[in-house]
């Protein structure tokens, strides 16, 4: 049971790292392009999101 509650307590920072490090990337780079509608921030901010569920899909039917 402590493994398992590890493993997940770790993916769950690993998401708030990566969609965190996503929506910075994203503001820098509207930013720098001076764009007045967050596109680079909505879009890497999504694909993060979708990244970490396609891990955590894998991490779920791995241990079956």
């Amino acid at each position: 049971m402590p493994a398992q509650f590890l493993k997940y307590s770790s993916l769950a920072m690993q998401m708030a790292v990566t969609i965190g490090v996503a929506a910075w990337a994203g503001h820098k780079a509207d930013l720098y392009l001076n764009l007045d509608f967050p596109v680079f921030l909505l879009s890497l901010v999504f694909m993060a999101f979708g990244g970490i569920m396609y891990k955590l899909y894998r991490s779920i039917t791995k241990e079956k």
